[in-house]
């Protein structure tokens, strides 16, 4: 289990804040949406984990709320004091085993949640409909805002990464 770490806006092209209004915007009328892929987690909140090699992800979920702070699940033990106070003054931090009770909770006020249907586990979905919730299935809304490269971190900037060897 490793360490997150926060990923400096200058390099994630804008802040977490930003990024998370732009999120708000495109919920089409649902209540929320459960973040379930760790990269879509990693480029919303500009953290880094160290829980998979080779792979700067925290294994974590997150629930942003149409309106309200947003809601990080990731282990305590992750998170150092510097990094948990940053994070802190636009999220709320909880134990992974919170996400169900949360969803139960969302489920009895017949709130509809956003999933992304390649990632977020069933328990998850049925969770939230067992209690009386709507899932919506769909594609990472995060998938393509995450895929803008800026002028720090774009590929583009070094094409000989991509030249094709002499013949």
């Amino acid at each position: 289990m490793g360490q997150v770490s926060l990923y400096p806006p200058r390099y994630a092209g804008a802040g977490a804040k930003a990024k998370l209004a732009r999120i708000h915007r495109s919920l089409a009328g649902a209540d929320a949406l459960l973040l379930s892929d760790p990269h879509s987690i990693a480029w919303v909140f500009n953290i880094r984990g160290a829980d998979v090699a080779h792979t700067p992800i925290a294994l974590a979920f997150a629930l942003l709320p149409a309106t309200g702070a947003p809601k990080l699940y990731v282990e305590a033990e992750k998170i150092s004091e510097k990094t948990r106070g940053a994070l802190e003054k636009f999220v709320t931090i909880a134990p992974p085993d919170q996400v169900l009770s949360d969803l139960r909770d969302a489920g009895a006020k017949a709130q509809s949640i956003v999933f992304d249907a390649a990632t977020a586990p069933v328990k998850l979905v049925e969770t939230l409909r067992a209690a009386g919730g709507e899932p919506r299935l769909g594609d990472d809304p995060i998938a393509l805002p995450k895929a803008i490269k800026n002028e720090r971190n774009s590929m583009a900037r070094e094409p000989r990464i991509f030249a094709t060897a002499p013949r």
